[in-house]
């Protein structure tokens, strides 16, 4: 089972976080270079790097330019299908 989160606020970090706790393979996107915008970047890096140690895979600074029920297309700069990663 996988899920991917778009966004990376307090909410889509919350869920990144619980469903990589239960298992589930989490993609989480965020189009900022980093995670909880407002909230200082020390404490974002760690809440990263607390979602990569669950087995999440955490995507900064993404722009979507597709969503279907098989992969997740975006570009950063350059188009990449999360499908393949």
């Amino acid at each position: 089972m996988s899920i991917i989160i778009v966004g990376g606020g307090y909410i889509g970090c919350e869920f990144a976080s619980v469903y990589a706790a239960l298992g589930v393979q989490v993609t989480l996107v965020e189009m900022l270079d980093h995670l909880l915008p407002g909230l200082d970047r020390d404490c974002a890096a760690q809440v990263k790097k607390g979602i990569k140690k669950l087995g999440g895979a955490v995507y900064t600074g993404a722009t979507l330019d597709g969503l279907d029920t098989t992969c997740l297309l975006y570009t950063s700069p350059s188009p990449r299908d999360l499908s393949t990663s």
